[in-house]
């Protein structure tokens, strides 16, 4: 082919000639293969995160079309899970062993609970989490009776397969020219969703609605878009924020009459289903927020801030050239609907997504299991997503293309360099990212995260209280660069060398976040050296990992087996798996 051809072709293509569909076909083709492969041969069939409680409520759907969790759903899925493999070798058997104990105690007062389990009224048993994500997954654990595959393998070919329906609609469901409306469709695959398709809880599902409904949405598409957010939203309520939003805007455009509200009602329907079920069995609507997990004293600006732009688990580490883009984009839209006095409602946005956000931030843990981003940030960013490629309709479609593939382009990079492994088990909360240790060593006073993420992922132990603080930052070389304290314990800086004559003139700098401040490289001098600071952190990490020995009786009981073998106290044999496990975290 002549290079006057390939323009030609290239330009008809951008000009959206039908005749150009096989691109979008081979394209569809070459993701859904992927997918696939992705999910039956490599993705570990590991339950992340609240995986255990998602995998008991499809068995029990599977066994009796009910979610509540009874012992012989336990056993009927242990015998399904190890026709390839033995019990203990089945991912986090040791959770639904657990469950197990569980309901074979003797006695269960009402509302007594463990790990989301809970009693309900009739003395039967149900998690904290809704069912709707289980229930898609039931089809699929028939076909794994059938086939014979472990049960644990079936999610990732359902989130697959919700990948691939998305990423169809995407295509072939655009009012963009092809060349922006196949790297949408990109952006999206290899987004967070990408990154959660290992994971069997809601995650997959709720991005790829969210994202469907505002794709809908930008299209004209009004009733079904806050149908799609219901559906999520039956997993993640605080959705129901989005849908208020776009409620408004029908009863904007077209008026309080009393077939769009119906219309409304109906389409919003799926949101109430939740709370009824709870206060059903329970008398209450939601039994997360009655387990205490919950709390807006936590919330701050920093929090609600870092939920875009953290370092660690922000939605920057994605969607980075696309979150720097949006508000440029925003503030475009807001001076043309002043020159123009054109109200334009999808200026609101933001500001709903910020509200639900909100909601989100009054998790006390900040520093849960996810994979690359925090997985309440996956669904977020779909919103940020499909409505920068909207603000970008006004654009010529040279820009509008080379804008949405850089933004691709950039995106891919960032999760490539800042997750070393894709769908590993969920330990991504554990680790510092790329990014962040490099401002800790070089610039740590622009980033200030929340205390939990800090904690967690420099400290390795999940004890957040104030007694467990200082938690210290060093290099490779022994240089302190940052320091988390909490106010009530400022005197246990003297255990990393610094002198204290010099802690009440600390303090007197700081402002503190509920109780926590964080001092700097050069606001603090220790008076030891690089070595005995390293030292320092040694034996303080050693303490956590026994504390962490100690308290789970599988690997107590390895302990106990290898003391016996090696001729050792049990604490002898603490101490030497502990050092064998700090070599490997810091080699």
């Amino acid at each position: 082919m002549s290079f006057t051809k390939i323009i030609d072709s290239t330009r008809d293509l951008l000009r959206n000639d039908p005749n150009k569909r096989w691109l979008k076909i081979l394209l569809l083709i070459g993701i859904g293969c992927h997918l696939l492969y992705l999910s039956i041969r490599i993705l570990p069939s590991y339950p992340n995160g609240d995986g255990p409680e998602y995998v008991l409520m499809t068995e029990a759907l599977y066994n009796h079309a009910s979610p509540d969790i009874r012992i012989s759903d336990i056993e009927s899925f242990k015998k399904a899970a190890t026709r390839s493999h033995k019990w203990d070798q089945v991912g986090r058997f040791y959770d639904f062993n657990d469950y197990e104990a569980f309901l074979k105690k003797e006695s269960h007062p009402f509302m007594d609970y463990h790990k989301g389990m809970f009693v309900s009224k009739d003395n039967k048993f149900y998690f904290y989490h809704f069912y709707t994500y289980s229930l898609l997954n039931v089809p699929l654990r028939f076909i794994s009776q059938i086939n014979n595959f472990t049960p644990l393998r079936i999610y990732q070919v359902t989130n697959a397969i919700i990948i691939i329906v998305t990423c169809f609609i995407l295509l072939f469901y655009s009012s963009y020219k092809p060349w922006p409306t196949i790297f949408i469709a990109l952006s999206y695959v290899f987004s967070s969703v990408y990154w959660y398709m290992g994971w069997p809880s809601p995650e997959v599902l709720s991005i790829s609605l969210v994202t469907l409904s505002f794709w809908f949405f930008f299209q004209g598409k009004r009733f079904l878009p806050i149908f799609l957010l219901a559906f999520a939203g039956m997993q993640n309520q605080p959705l129901a924020i989005l849908a208020i939003y776009i409620s408004l805007v029908v009863i904007f455009e077209q008026g309080i009459k009393i077939k769009p509200i119906a219309r409304l009602f109906f389409a919003n329907l799926l949101f109430i289903l939740p709370p009824v079920f709870y206060y059903y069995h329970f008398g209450t609507a939601n039994l997360i927020k009655d387990t205490g997990i919950l709390d807006w004293g936590v919330v701050t600006p920093n929090r609600i801030l870092g939920f875009f732009t953290d370092l660690n688990q922000g939605m920057i580490l994605v969607i980075p050239l696309l979150l720097l883009t949006y508000p440029l984009l925003w503030i475009r839209e807001l001076i043309a609907a002043i020159k123009t006095r054109d109200f334009r409602h999808h200026l609101l946005i933001p500001f709903f997504l910020i509200g639900m956000i909100s909601i989100f931030c009054t998790m006390i843990n900040w520093n849960h299991g996810m994979a690359v981003i925090n997985r309440y940030a996956t669904w977020s960013s779909a919103v940020l997503m499909i409505h920068a490629f909207y603000m970008l309709k006004g654009f010529s479609l040279v820009k509008q293309t080379l804008i949405i593939t850089a933004c691709f382009i950039v995106q891919l990079a960032s999760v490539l360099f800042n997750n070393k492994y894709y769908n590993h088990l969920d330990w991504d909360q554990n680790l510092n990212k790329p990014w962040a240790i490099w401002v800790y060593e070089n610039i740590p006073w622009i980033y200030n995260p929340d205390p939990n993420i800090f904690f967690v992922r420099t400290s390795k132990s999940y004890n957040f209280i104030p007694e467990e603080s200082p938690v210290v930052y060093l290099d490779k070389a022994g240089v302190l660069c940052k320091i988390l304290v909490h106010k009530d314990h400022l005197n246990k800086l003297t255990q990393w060398g610094v002198p204290a004559d010099k802690l009440d003139s600390l303090s007197q700098t700081r402002c503190y976040t509920n109780g926590w401040a964080y001092f700097n490289k050069g606001e603090i001098v220790s008076d030891y050296s690089a070595a005995e600071l390293l030292n320092v952190k040694k034996e303080a990490r050693i303490k956590i990992l026994i504390e962490d020995m100690l308290r789970s009786t599988e690997w107590y009981k390895e302990i106990q087996k290898k003391a016996i073998q090696n001729n050792v106290s049990v604490e002898e044999m603490m101490r030497r798996d502990a050092i064998y496990l700090y070599s490997l975290e810091t080699n």
